[in-house]
């Protein structure tokens, strides 16, 4: 391609991209440096001193904007190396998600979408850099993503979330103890036979908002069946297992008020604790459910904890 050829290609793709981007900036790769005046003076906009090779920009943007969990990834991608090595093995795109700021305060997601080609003018290989904000975006996909995995009754896990995410906890912290909870709605049978289903199915939304209550943020609570709950968290200690057993019976019982309807509610739970009760979410969920059977059997409204010398 001639050098004509070449500033037509790149007005051509500019133009026809330049509406659907915030940006588009031009990088020599091969030096190291930024293609033009104008992508120069984007980067001193973003505190980037003039005349700093673009590795080292790359780096400053990413500490100075980026979310520290996205640095890594970006400073990586978009690397001379990575992008010189791209080209080389036929890879003309590259593209990378991360969260930005603007004021170190708000965060948004940004898209980033680098184009490799080579410049005949000195044979050098350049890329163009364009950076599309996707918040919309990627909030709209997060409430999809949430959609797909909420139990629509409870709000809490749906029962293969709930799952896939304990399997991950336990792959991803095998030495770490954690106590897997399974909780049961005492006598809830008699509630949809008295009541209703529509009364059943308003304690089962009252149960699981009061049981979310009780637990962090990152701990895994989620809904099984239909009035079976499992909780799943990281503990230090059995001590520590003993008096959440203890918290989750007594905060759940309680009486379920609506109109002229009261309905007392309490519950039964068993617990495994990992490791010693099992490495993995079959074994731990069969060990909690016989302790949860052994509560039942003591008169409901209780908790007990697994022990293999009991089984």
């Amino acid at each position: 391609m001639t050098q004509k050829h070449e500033k037509e290609h790149r007005d051509i793709f500019q133009k026809a991209t330049e509406q659907m981007f915030q940006n588009i900036i031009e990088l020599d790769i091969t030096h190291n440096c930024f293609g033009n005046i104008e992508t120069e003076e984007f980067f001193e906009d973003l505190c980037v001193p003039k005349g700093t090779p673009y590795d080292e920009a790359l780096k400053i943007v990413a500490r100075e904007q980026i979310k520290e969990e996205y640095q890594e990834g970006y400073i990586k991608t978009f690397s001379p190396e990575n992008v010189l090595d791209a080209y080389k093995n036929g890879i003309e795109s590259l593209t990378y998600d991360f969260m930005i700021s603007d004021d170190g305060i708000r965060y948004y997601w940004m898209r980033i979408t680098a184009r490799i080609f080579t410049w005949e003018e000195d044979n050098s290989v350049r890329m163009f850099s364009y950076r599309q904000n996707i918040d919309a975006q990627k909030t709209q996909e997060k409430k999809l993503l949430a959609n797909l995995e909420r139990d629509h009754l409870s709000s809490l896990y749906n029962k293969k979330t709930t799952q896939d995410k304990i399997i991950q906890m336990l792959h991803q912290h095998p030495e770490q103890l954690f106590a897997f909870f399974i909780l049961d709605i005492d006598a809830f049978k008699l509630v949809n036979d008295r009541f209703g289903h529509a009364v059943g199915d308003h304690v089962i939304a009252d149960f699981a908002h009061i049981l979310k209550n009780q637990f962090n943020e990152q701990d895994i609570v989620g809904r099984i069946g239909g009035d079976e709950f499992v909780a799943f968290i990281p503990v230090h200690n059995y001590e520590q297992v003993e008096r959440k057993g203890a918290q989750l019976v007594k905060v759940l019982h309680h009486n379920y008020l609506e109109k002229d309807v009261v309905c007392p509610i309490s519950t039964s739970i068993g617990v495994a604790i990992a490791p010693d009760a099992g490495t993995d979410f079959e074994q731990l969920y069969k060990n909690a459910d016989r302790a949860l059977y052994q509560t039942k059997k003591n008169g409901k409204n209780g908790f007990t904890i697994y022990h293999k010398e009991n089984s």
